[in-house]
């Protein structure tokens, strides 16, 4: 039905409750793809301790244009989910610092099926 995508570097400070909530989710998602945009700390470590949660690991130069880092990330994980996931509708993009409750994704599925207009929430 849907898989989540979390991208972040150097985020071992809130990393470990963002992948909690997500896994948390009822129901889960088919595929949770932590893309890593080069980190230095421990995220990747962290990530790691949770078997469910997929990691793609970025080697992209540094840009100092705001964004453009995360802009190459997300397009690198919404790619390899196209190419190595089936079976899914939603996309759920989750700040690598957010916690969300446990019936997010259900009560935004809620309204994307109350609203078929809906692309984005």
């Amino acid at each position: 039905m849907y898989v989540a995508l979390t991208c972040g570097r150097n985020e071992e400070r809130y990393i470990e409750s963002t992948v909690r909530s997500v896994l948390g989710q009822d129901p889960p998602p088919l595929v949770y793809l932590f893309v890593d945009d080069g980190s230095t700390d421990a995220t990747v470590s962290i990530v790691a301790k949770y078997p469910q949660v997929r990691v793609l690991k970025l080697k992209n130069p540094r840009h100092g244009t705001r964004g453009v880092n995360l802009a190459w990330a997300l397009n690198a994980g919404i790619r390899w989910l196209r190419e190595n996931v089936v079976g899914w509708e939603y996309l759920l993009k989750v700040d690598a610092d957010s916690v969300i409750p446990p019936d997010y994704f259900r009560r935004l599925l809620e309204k994307f099926e109350e609203n078929p207009r809906l692309g984005v929430a």
